[in-house]
């Protein structure tokens, strides 16, 4: 009977050890994205990973209805829910996947793929597209697997993470919460930052490369992870080679205007060979 009681003793505490890793494995799954969005943006403070443990998670997804670019602008949307309000899972629900423009340029929703790969991309009909905004189509409810979800305004921009009373607001009526953020182009230059800015209108990243306003420097954050102004340092420490390259198209004789455009590469640019290529 003695060994039969100490054998139910250390089955107990095996028990009581492997629910303890199960527990704790279910949470790292829960808090590891979140975690490594700290990390990347160096918030890892006590008080945060504290926030991480106690706070409440959400769902974000977006809609995609109409054949269109995925620009910088909705680039900067999905950055600053990823940083300021860290959900559990971000879903992109497209009718018509995003258009990349003839010149290539507006490849935003592939670059936002290769850094967070935990975006879910679904495609869904018109009829989703087309139902009333005010609360999500059967079909998304059943993907979100009725967990509690946010539909995020594709040119909504968080400055800063939301306080318990807007994260409530946002949770409750997207669609108010969004109805009340300032538009970028009635924003003044040097005023303080919104809770939340709608980019109402295009934006690139030149247009925020020297912006030295509270906007300017925000949107730097997001982007680049610094606020500074990024300026060119010239360098000494390895100069390029001083030479010149001319091209000769055509073919034909040297005429006499050729001809002193390689001596003032000589003497007035004073490189230190001329290449001709023809």
């Amino acid at each position: 009977m003695e060994y039969i009681g100490r054998l139910a003793k250390i089955l107990f505490l095996a028990a009581v050890f492997s629910g303890a890793i199960i527990l704790s494995r279910f949470q790292s799954i829960r808090l590891n994205r979140g975690f490594m969005n700290m990390l990347n943006y160096g918030l890892t403070d006590t008080q945060q990973l504290q926030d991480a443990f106690n706070g409440r998670s959400y769902q974000v997804y977006y809609f995609w209805c109409t054949p269109k670019s995925f620009e910088f602008r909705n680039y900067l949307s999905v950055n600053s829910v990823i940083k300021h309000l860290d959900p559990d899972k971000i879903v992109f629900f497209f009718k018509d996947y995003p258009v990349v423009d003839a010149n290539l340029y507006n490849t935003w929703f592939h670059e936002i793929r290769q850094i967070y790969p935990y975006l879910e991309v679904i495609q869904v009909t018109e009829a989703v597209c087309n139902h009333n905004a005010s609360s999500p189509h059967s079909s998304v409810t059943a993907f979100l697997n009725g967990f509690e979800a946010i539909r995020w305004e594709e040119h909504a921009v968080l400055t800063s993470r939301l306080t318990k009373v807007d994260a409530l607001a946002v949770t409750a009526n997207a669609t108010k919460y969004f109805s009340r953020c300032t538009s970028y182009s009635k924003m003044d230059g040097n005023a303080s930052l919104p809770a939340c800015i709608v980019l109402d209108r295009g934006l690139y990243p030149k247009d925020i490369w020297t912006l030295d306003t509270p906007f300017g420097r925000c949107m730097r954050q997001l982007f680049y992870g610094a606020e500074e102004i990024r300026m060119p340092v010239p360098s000494y420490t390895q100069l390029t080679h001083n030479i010149a390259h001319v091209m000769w198209i055509g073919g034909g004789e040297m005429d006499f205007l050729f001809y002193l455009s390689v001596p003032s590469l000589v003497y007035v640019a004073e490189v230190d060979k001329v290449f001709i290529y023809g």
